[in-house]
């Protein structure tokens, strides 16, 4: 870990170096490492988590694996890059003090020599937060133009480079939630023995729940608004067979266009897949309301095409059926 002295003398020299702008720095050249991810001694969670997050991202654009060191370890004056994960007296130095950063804010800024990638990792109470591990993800999407479509290796989108060179950068991010998931304790009879047991008044937690019922009924109206679960008559106006057979004649071209890129030749049979899946979800669907809306003797045409559409995820195994929603809830 530097000491106060040297991290003034760090200081110093890069105040005198100009600091504030950086020219390219490489991180690969040739498929070869040109720098060295850091961490402090004593690392967070987070941290020690985004510098494996960015080894592993950067290795797959280029094969290059870059050495991880902790602080101690990396010479005064390094003649390779330094990617700076976390908060190390180096970031301090540099004027990053995560101190100053608000809950789960994150920095990405280059330096003459250096990267930092740094966020806010702790609470004030202690409690451990994501903040690097958040400021890695933002360099990856932002800097490195990687892409996490859906969970799975075909929903990867790593650009292939033997040469990764990044140019000046200066990214500060504050959340606009103050969290990122949502959960709610509802009050129920625990609760309720509970708060009796602290001789708590109950009126202040009863409130808390009416607001926050309030509050996620809005959220969940606000991000649903765009992506309802499709009902059959929607079906039927996006996926009609022409609809279908012009996006189908979409992928075609792309497939062409793909050539011998396997990855993007795999990602284009995915789509394929839910694509075909389309019509046999349209049709099930209209057999279906059809069939509730009293045709009595729509039953057969309903028992075909769910026999049709179970028979299509029996082919395909469970994890397709797992992916199929990503397609079928978005107008290709």
């Amino acid at each position: 870990m530097l000491n106060r002295t040297s991290i003034l003398a760090l200081s110093a020299a890069l105040l005198t170096t100009g600091a504030g702008s950086a020219g390219p720095l490489s991180l690969v050249e040739g498929g070869e490492p040109a720098a060295i991810l850091v961490l402090a001694d004593e690392p967070t969670g987070a941290a020690r988590e985004a510098a494996g997050v960015l080894r592993t991202w950067i290795e797959k654009m280029s094969g290059a694996r870059l050495p991880l060191l902790h602080e101690s370890d990396v010479a005064p004056d390094p003649e390779s890059v330094l990617i700076l994960v976390g908060d190390t007296g180096r970031t301090r130095a540099l004027g990053i003090d995560p101190e100053g950063l608000g809950l789960e804010e994150v920095r990405v800024r280059t330096f003459p020599g250096a990267v930092a990638v740094v966020g806010d990792d702790v609470r004030p109470d202690g409690l451990p937060l994501r903040g690097t591990l958040l400021a890695a993800g933002l360099f990856a999407r932002e800097v490195l133009g990687i892409r996490w479509l859906w969970p799975d290796e075909l929903g990867e989108i790593v650009p292939r480079r033997r040469q990764i060179t990044v140019g000046e950068v200066s990214i500060r991010h504050t959340p606009r939630f103050r969290r990122r998931d949502m959960f709610n304790q509802a009050y129920n009879g625990v609760c309720h023995t509970k708060i009796d047991a602290l001789g708590w008044d109950h009126e202040p937690f009863l409130e808390m729940q009416r607001r926050t019922d309030e509050w996620q009924a809005r959220i969940t109206t606000a991000v649903a608004a765009e992506r309802q679960r499709p009902g059959a008559e929607t079906m039927a106006r996006h996926y009609s067979d022409e609809a279908v057979s012009r996006l189908s004649a979409m992928l075609d071209a792309a497939d062409r266009a793909a050539a011998g890129d396997a990855a993007i030749r795999a990602r284009i049979g995915f789509l394929r897949r839910g694509l075909d899946y389309a019509p046999i979800c349209r049709d099930y669907m209209l057999a279906r309301d059809a069939l509730k809306g009293g045709n009595k003797w729509d039953w057969r045409a309903y028992r075909e095409q769910s026999v049709r559409r179970t028979t299509w995820f029996h082919q395909l195994g469970p994890s397709w059926s797992i992916h199929v929603p990503w397609l079928m809830y978005r107008e290709l």
